[in-house]
């Protein structure tokens, strides 16, 4: 089911992008999917598939490698948040502070961290409006920045 959020400040999306990174990283891929919503007419990127083949792709090794039990290794892990520290410097919002009109910020995107390294796989977000109250948030790409 869709994550409904009270805001869209920075706090509030932040804290998102913890959830969903957790879920990512400790293989649940199906509820970081869920976590996101699909607005109407949008190509749905969220899915447990698309996340795996996307994260595996990023490995050099992993796209050489043929098709094999041997290969499915080379998948690189996404490593939680936690074990990160600061996320600062990863979590870009758009627009930049000084740009924001009355919709606030309408687009967040983050760098996952992979086997404990912060890696250039930009996970990016919409952040749309949700009905008439709150936001949900929309994953609209995963790939190398």
């Amino acid at each position: 089911m869709t994550e409904h959020l009270q805001g869209n400040d920075e706090a509030t999306l932040v804290a998102f992008i913890r959830r969903w990174s957790d879920a990512v990283a400790s293989g649940d891929y199906q509820t970081a999917c869920n976590m996101c919503g699909i607005p109407p007419g949008s190509k749905a990127l969220n899915t447990p598939q698309h996340l795996l083949e996307s994260i595996a792709s990023y490995s050099l090794a992993y796209r050489r490698a043929k098709p094999s039990p041997e290969r499915e290794q080379l998948v690189p892990r996404v490593t939680a948040l936690s074990q990160m520290g600061s996320v600062e410097g990863r979590v870009e919002f758009w627009p930049e502070v000084d740009d924001r009109d009355e919709r606030g910020i309408t687009g967040v995107w983050y760098f996952l961290p992979l086997d404990g390294k912060w890696s250039q796989l930009r996970a990016s977000f919409k952040v749309l409006p949700l009905n008439s109250s709150g936001y949900f948030m929309f994953l609209s790409d995963l790939s190398v920045a």
